[in-house]
């Protein structure tokens, strides 16, 4: 993908690589990784003796009475030494599980050290497509904008000399407008994720960025994507490593109930001892049995602390499995789903670029009108919009398989540090379901055929009756955390309205809903809906359906779409509800947080 004033290329794989050395929050998992590591050293040196030395020299004085009432003082230079070395032989195996839980420990910390290289990895890879995707957006923007440019100066020139109409020059004219602010949107985009780029890699991106299109054969089969997930997923790997370390821990605090065996060798030398001229030796090898028989209950007290410890290590690990498994099916579900879409959306844009063509020939013989040359140029913008954002999604999907199941970094061909660690043949409690159900496929021949006869037509040219509660969902944009409505939004609204006011529905009421996803908070997304809700309400006022007819309600992120991540964008829309009207003193039921709009003065 070349973007203008192109200067070098950079590859994924070496944004990754930028991305794993430089992050903060990778290199803060390493070295509470090797801190960890180098814990085990303490531990172990159980396994061996201590051996002390002291020494000591000072001058004694000695005061010895004698028989007949007078004292014989002396003095002399004393000194010695006392060497001691001890070999603890049992103590409960508190040394030998002392060695598996810091070992444990250390695993799961550098589990940990990989969760975050991954995860950093595949934020890596969507900011790095989403750069790719918005420059290519911007360049159909871009042509799109030239295109209805010249189309704006070709009806200019017409009405100029008399041989155009007026109101297709004003036709053009609001269209170039949409067609300009449609690019701008775009290149507002592409600097939104060029900045989120230079966050997460740590530079600005280069002129030229070289994605490489993975291939399906990397997303493994629907019944191999789980078991692969089990044993590769690092932050699952991570609880598993952390409870086994809690084992250890619990049975570390057993030991304290057992008794503890040492020997001790000693060598105690001293020179002019209590009085005594000369050198004085003493040796002995021992062995030392210990038993503590009361402590306060502070061993039973740390034995309890342990146990829960053990228990709250298994719910994270099981946590971590079912995030794992909705992070992986989803994921999963989007490579299928989105691989399904492409020759549809592909044959689409081709079909639609030839209908295009032809509408062009035929507009400059006055075959098609005007209007129909500028849906057709819209329709194709829009196909071409499609096409591009499910190519990439699809990529993108195929990288969160590979994240999300601990294999990026390995495809990649990133080796991480020390991957000699990642051992996992000894981790597999809490124990993680590998069953996947994939969504059910596309069946077309059950759906059936529908013949659009002259008589079907004319049926469907009387709307049928309209049931109570009918829900119908707008797309509709807004700015960024703004409840300002863009104007490529404008055609779906007057359309709606236009629905709205259609005498069959002179019985109804309208409660346009607002929704979010869960990013920003609940604090946040609450008003935010709400704002929405009332700015889609008020533009349909503008528009003339009756404001007495009109409600508006925001839910925030209360009510998500099934199937789909918390922070997914689908959930940020706008649902449009048919009511039969209340009858007069009638209680209207109460909806979440509603504004009332009054209505427009004349």
């Amino acid at each position: 993908m070349v973007i203008p004033s192109a200067s070098f290329a950079l590859e994924l794989k070496d944004a990754i690589t930028q991305t794993v050395q430089n992050n903060a929050e990778v290199g803060m998992k390493w070295y509470n990784f090797r801190a960890t590591a180098e814990e085990k050293g303490v531990a172990s040196a159980g396994f061996f003796p201590t051996v002390d030395l002291s020494y000591n020299t000072g001058r004694e004085r000695l005061r010895e009475p004698q028989t007949d009432g007078s004292v014989n003082s002396r003095s002399f230079n004393r000194h010695g030494y006392t060497a001691t070395l001890n070999q603890n032989l049992f103590q409960g195996f508190m040394t030998v599980n002392q060695v598996k839980q810091l070992d444990y420990t250390s695993r799961a910390r550098y589990f940990e050290y990989l969760a975050a290289a991954e995860q950093q990895s595949l934020e890596a890879s969507r900011t790095f497509i989403d750069v790719v995707r918005y420059s290519k957006l911007v360049e159909i923007a871009e042509d799109n904008y030239a295109i209805h440019k010249g189309i704006y100066e070709q009806i200019l020139q017409r009405v100029t000399q008399g041989v155009g109409r007026r109101v297709d020059l004003e036709q053009i004219n609001g269209r170039l407008g949409l067609a300009e602010s449609n690019l701008i949107n775009e290149i507002s985009n592409l600097h939104d994720v060029s900045a989120r780029y230079a966050r997460i890699v740590g530079e600005a991106p280069p002129a030229e960025l070289k994605l490489p299109m993975l291939d399906l054969g990397l997303v493994p089969a629907a019944d191999q994507v789980m078991p692969l997930a089990d044993k590769q997923n690092p932050t699952l790997l991570a609880a598993r490593s952390f409870y086994r370390a809690a084992e250890a821990d619990v049975r570390v605090r057993r030991g304290a109930f057992s008794p503890t065996l040492d020997l001790r060798a000693t060598k105690d030398v001293t020179n002019n001892e209590d009085g005594i001229k000369g050198r004085n030796s003493q040796q002995a090898v021992e062995l030392v049995l210990n038993m503590n028989l009361f402590r306060g209950g502070a061993d039973r007290a740390r034995l309890a602390s342990s146990a829960e410890r053990q228990s709250e290590a298994e719910a994270l690990g099981i946590k971590a499995c079912r995030d794992m498994r909705q992070q992986v099916s989803i994921a999963y579900n989007d490579v299928s789903k989105l691989t399904s879409q492409l020759d549809s959306l592909r044959q689409h844009q081709l079909s639609t670029e030839k209908a295009r063509d032809a509408y062009r020939r035929q507009f400059d013989i006055g075959q098609r009108t005007l209007l129909d040359l500028l849906d057709s140029e819209n329709e194709l913008f829009d196909a071409r919009r499609e096409l591009i954002n499910a190519e990439l999604n699809q990529q993108l999907a195929i990288y969160r398989v590979l994240g999300e199941s601990g294999r990026l970094l390995e495809v990649m061909q990133i080796k991480p540090q020390d991957s000699s660690l990642a051992s996992v043949d000894d981790l597999t409690v809490p124990a993680c379901p590998t069953d996947y159900a994939p969504a059910s496929p596309l069946d077309k021949s059950k759906i059936a055929a529908k013949s659009f006869t002259d008589d079907t037509i004319v049926a469907k040219t009387t709307p049928s009756a309209i049931e109570r509660n009918v829900s119908v969902n707008v797309q509709v944009q807004f700015d960024l955390d703004s409840a300002r409505i863009r104007p490529e939004s404008y055609p779906t609204l007057d359309q709606l309205a236009s629905t709205l006011l259609m005498p069959e529905l002179g019985s109804k009421r309208f409660v346009v809903e607002g929704h979010t996803d869960t990013t920003g908070g609940a604090s946040h997304n609450l008003p935010l809906s709400q704002r929405r809700a009332a700015a889609v309400r008020d533009y349909l006022i503008t528009k003339g359906v009756p404001a007495d007819r009109l409600d508006s309600v925001g839910y925030g992120s209360s009510k998500l779409l099934p199937n789909l991540a918390p922070t997914d964008p689908s959930h940020r829309r706008v649902v449009v509800t048919f009511q039969e009207q209340a009858p007069m003193g009638a209680v209207k039921p109460k909806a979440a947080v509603k504004r009332r709009v009054a209505k427009p003065k004349p």
